[in-house]
């Protein structure tokens, strides 16, 4: 089973569009209940979850702590902003931070795409996945694009085990009315938002 631990995307339909996020962090397996209850009361929009090594966002401070593992990059287009295929698709794509990827004993292809761990075979434990739909021309929005970090069920099993931890995921789906002839004119849903974690037995 392959589960969603980075990403953000959209749908469009006409003049609907759908975007999702979502993306994960690392929780010590002691406090990661009380960390949930605390976001849980908070506006979402009031924090987020870190990046690797997001110095700046991870927290460390009192009980609560949250580690990022997911390196976001800034996306480069170069010379495929040229491209009517390409133009859309996001450059460097998701990746492991460093750290894990030495911790866990994985290995990445030179695309930077699959990750594989060592010890079982070099079958593909992690992968990213980046789309775009074909647009007629640059200021055209395509109707799909995106990009997806996914990973195994058993990854997600060894990366908590670990790391002594809990996975907390954010997932947000925003929805909005553009319409084609009156760009001043938009309208929106409220924002769907949830948080969960993914807890596994040996919690003490």
């Amino acid at each position: 089973m392959w589960i969603n631990v980075k990403g953000h995307w959209h749908e469009k339909k006409n003049e609907q569009i759908e975007t999702y996020f979502i993306s994960t962090a690392m929780v010590p397996v002691k406090t990661s209940e009380d960390l949930l209850r605390e976001l849980i009361s908070r506006d979402p929009y009031d924090y987020r979850l870190p990046d690797f090594d997001e110095v700046d966002v991870e927290s460390n401070s009192g009980v609560f702590q949250l580690k990022g593992w997911i390196n976001d990059p800034p996306f480069s287009k170069g010379l495929d902003v040229f491209d009517p295929y390409g133009s859309e698709i996001n450059y460097p794509p998701y990746s492991v931070g460093v750290a894990i990827m030495e911790s866990l004993g994985l290995i990445v292809d030179s695309d930077g795409k699959y990750w594989q761990k060592t010890a079982n075979g070099l079958k593909n434990t992690l992968t990213c996945d980046s789309w775009s739909s074909y647009k007629t021309s640059r200021e055209e929005e395509p109707d799909q694009k995106g990009m997806r970090l996914k990973a195994k069920w058993s990854f997600i099993k060894n990366l908590c085990k670990k790391f002594d931890c809990d996975l907390i995921f954010d997932n947000n789906i925003t929805r909005e009315i553009n319409y084609l002839y009156d760009k001043s004119n938009k309208e929106y849903a409220k924002p769907q938002h949830k948080l969960f974690f993914i807890i596994f037995g040996w919690k003490t």
